[in-house]
């Protein structure tokens, strides 16, 4: 069966308002709610680039919190990362996720299958264009931001069907 590939969660129409800082100990994020069972990439908006990968980890959340081990994830080469408004496809989708449910994804500089220490900058905005979920910052513990929203779309592979119907999703059945 093809892929069908839909967008899971998307804030790509948010202005941007300033960035999130990422380097060594200072990692980005964002919370969303699945309304699939998998993710098959994200797109991000980096206000700058460095010589480092981008590793992009998925996490189940307590509080809009990364909490556990990483579900899954996905480096994105450093001559793939772009200031544009770009899609990265992950190479194996991170599966098993509980729709309607938070998970978040985590952005740390990656070098050599070790996190590293470089600067970067991605877009966040304060007009908070999605509430299901939070701009997550890290500098010693993680915290959310409220009122901030990293610009962001999360992908899913929608050919097994797992996108819940609307009706269901608003508890009628």
């Amino acid at each position: 069966m093809a892929e069908v590939i839909s967008i899971q969660q998307d804030t790509s129409t948010a202005t941007g308002a300033g960035f999130g800082e990422i380097a060594g100990n200072k990692h980005r994020g964002q919370s969303f709610t699945a309304i699939h069972n998998n993710i098959t990439g994200v797109m991000l908006e980096m206000a700058s680039t460095g010589s480092k990968d981008l590793r992009v980890d998925i996490y189940a959340t307590s509080s809009d919190l990364p909490t556990g081990s990483v579900l899954g994830g996905y480096t994105i080469p450093n001559a793939s990362l772009s200031t544009a408004y770009t899609q990265y496809t992950f190479g194996t989708p991170v599966t098993g996720l509980s729709i309607s449910t938070k998970y978040c994804f985590v952005l740390s500089p990656y070098s050599g299958g070790v996190y590293s220490d470089e600067y970067r900058d991605i877009k966040v905005s304060n007009a908070n264009p999605y509430a299901d979920g939070v701009h997550l910052k890290h500098e010693g513990s993680f915290a959310a931001e409220s009122g901030l929203d990293t610009k962001f779309r999360v992908y899913a592979d929608d050919a097994a069907g797992t996108r819940p119907s609307l009706l269901s999703l608003l508890g009628v059945s």
